[in-house]
């Protein structure tokens, strides 16, 4: 896993891949160490390399706008395209790039250089973005967002990897009406090759550093509930004690 920049304009309550910008240290990872990390991958006889980010970063740093334009990028997603395309050119890694909710001529641009994409979808449940809630004040986590990013994924033909987040609040009809939704997007363009069952882990230095770890049963109940509901139309991830950087 490469993160381009830990930079992002959303402020989820449990996350800590995102940071804030640190005087000094580059908001973007450079090429140079990208080609580092693939050297280190293809020592490991990896065939992939994972890029994930923030997202829009621009849009809330200024840092994170200067450095674009210094290097004559406009957005980060146009750094994205480059650094995968650096990475399957010069080293011949196929890139699988986490860039969140997306627009669907962007998807399109990428499916051009990544084998594959992916975007947690993480919950329908739009309440949780009111005042209070683990998606207040995220802009990119809002449940039509995220499934238009997924449908524009299946129009594209892109093959895509998403899933949900499961104890931040949500309720186990709003975990079975997420499962569902992408599901129904799944059996209409047939692109989602996985979906990840992911169980909440508080952790230190976050809003809800103190909030309760998911319940073990309910995250064996969530990951029971995909079973039966995509049968074996494609694989289910569930993997322990992850919770933080989801794009």
């Amino acid at each position: 896993s490469v993160p381009l920049t830990h930079l992002c304009r959303d402020s989820c309550s449990y996350c800590v891949f995102t940071q804030s910008p640190i005087e000094g240290v580059s908001p973007y990872i450079e090429l140079e160490d990208i080609g580092k990390s693939c050297v280190s991958g293809i020592d490991a006889l990896c065939s992939e390399i994972l890029l994930t980010l923030g997202e829009f970063p621009e849009d809330k740093y200024e840092v994170a706008r200067n450095w674009l334009h210094q290097n004559a990028y406009e957005t980060t997603i146009d750094y994205l395209i480059e650094a995968s395309r650096y990475a399957l050119q010069n080293y011949g890694l196929l890139p699988h790039a986490n860039s969140g909710a997306i627009s669907a001529k962007n998807l399109v641009r990428l499916k051009k250089v990544a084998a594959s994409q992916g975007m947690v979808l993480e919950t329908i449940a739009g309440r949780l973005a009111e005042s209070g809630g683990p998606h207040f004040d995220c802009p990119d986590k809002s449940p039509a967002l995220r499934l238009s990013t997924l449908e524009a994924a299946g129009r594209a033909k892109v093959p895509f990897s998403t899933g949900i987040l499961v104890g931040i609040g949500e309720t186990r009809q709003e975990r079975i009406e997420a499962l569902l939704a992408i599901r129904e997007l799944h059996l209409r363009f047939n692109h989602i090759q996985e979906v990840i069952v992911i169980n909440f882990t508080p952790k230190a230095n976050t809003q809800m550093a103190n909030y309760p770890a998911c319940d073990v049963n309910e995250h064996l109940w969530a990951i029971a509930a995909a079973r039966l509901i995509f049968q074996n139309s494609t694989h289910i991830q569930a993997p322990p004690n992850t919770t933080n950087s989801i794009d």
